[in-house]
């Protein structure tokens, strides 16, 4: 079940005389050398030039801890792709934050509504202006949605004293329960 398959060879040597072999999703084989085919150079530099697959699974347990959780420093939640690990926002982190994705080239693109139980979250979505910057947002998929660029997913909650549902603000990306708590945000 491994005939057409593109690895490398690795410094592992099989038992047997086999031949170590690393699949391209990190699998290990053992395979025997009349089994091998070289790849011609051509072939190589177009299948490298290709980019990685990656494979996506739902856990649902980092949005269960998310929304157990009343920290007021845990207020949005977002991947971050250079670590691959989940991590947290509180609101002025937030702020900083969306700036930085708007002065990097990135847009809004929509805010869509989500649900874990009975508490509502939103989840903002960005796209940079180059595609190429985009990748398939691990974060989205885990809400359920198929989004390429950056999401994040934030606590209906509002963003100076906590109150849960919170309307939100004209951008949309934001909660406050009163004038007041929005003129002290500013």
């Amino acid at each position: 079940h491994h005939n057409r398959k593109i690895g490398k060879i690795s410094r592992k040597k099989g038992e047997n005389g086999r031949v170590g072999v690393e699949l391209s999703g990190g699998e290990a084989l053992a395979v025997r050398r009349e089994n091998l085919e070289l790849m011609p150079a051509e072939k190589k530099a177009k299948v490298e030039a290709e980019p990685q697959s990656r494979t996506l699974k739902r856990e649902d347990v980092i949005l269960r801890e998310f929304d157990g959780s009343h920290d007021p420093d845990l207020l949005v939640l977002y991947y971050h792709l250079r670590d691959c690990s989940f991590d947290g926002f509180n609101a002025s982190e937030y702020n900083v934050q969306m700036l930085r994705y708007y002065d990097s080239g990135m847009s809004l693109v929509c805010v869509v509504p989500r649900s874990i139980g009975n508490t509502q979250y939103f989840l903002v979505c960005l796209r940079h202006k180059d595609d190429d910057q985009n990748t398939l947002c691990e974060l989205s998929f885990q809400c359920m949605r198929q989004f390429v660029g950056v999401s994040m997913l934030v606590k209906r909650r509002c963003f100076v004293c906590n109150k849960p549902g919170a309307p939100m603000c004209a951008c949309q990306c934001a909660c406050f329960c009163s004038k007041d708590c929005q003129g002290r945000a500013a």
